[in-house]
């Protein structure tokens, strides 16, 4: 009787154990759920914030690969947004592996564009605007005008820059008209 009352107590103490390790890894999941969605949330007006979020998140506290996927594209974002040039691709590929592979358009869009400013940053060219191009057709089947009009942008000076002057013109025509439908007109000059 004493062994079985022994074992039941044993058994009690492990499973709240296990109660308080699981709500544990639940809090420190949903922290690192809310520091990404607020990051993003900041992305646009406040770059340096939402690089500065990013950034007090450890990699061992990204437990998915969805997750992962997300913040390095988030930070690889916030890394431009703040005018930081990267030339390694390492960071934006594991967003681009994984959303590569998924009908999130939106996602997959930025991640090739992202993949191509690194490329751009490195003075690559031609992966440059191979990685625009995919960002270009990923970005055309979403609703995403800015992101799209963002990509003919830098596909203008890409095509400038190569001497493709009346491809390029198209291109900065359509940034125009895709940065107007995106409400930004600002963008169109």
């Amino acid at each position: 009787f004493q062994l079985l009352e022994r074992s039941i107590k044993i058994s009690v103490a492990a499973l709240l154990i296990l109660l308080i390790l699981a709500s544990i890894s639940c809090s420190s999941s949903n922290a690192v759920k809310y520091k990404l969605e607020k990051s993003e949330m900041l992305m646009q007006d406040f770059p340096d914030r939402s690089l500065a979020i990013l950034q007090s998140i450890s990699p061992e506290q990204l437990t998915g690969k969805k997750e992962k996927a997300l913040h390095s594209l988030l930070y690889s974002q916030a890394l431009d947004k703040n005018y930081i040039d990267i030339t390694d691709d390492s960071i934006i590929n594991i967003a681009v592996n994984y959303y590569s592979n998924r009908n999130d358009e939106k996602r997959k869009a930025q991640s090739w564009y992202y993949l191509g400013r690194v490329y751009y940053n490195a003075n690559d060219t031609k992966a440059a605007v191979e990685s625009f191009l995919k960002a270009k057709a990923a970005a055309e089947k979403g609703d995403n005008h800015f992101l799209t009009g963002q990509i003919y942008s830098i596909l203008g000076k890409l095509l400038y820059d190569q001497n493709f002057f009346i491809e390029s013109a198209d291109a900065y025509k359509s940034a125009a008209k895709f940065f107007k439908d995106a409400e930004e007109p600002g963008r169109c000059a």
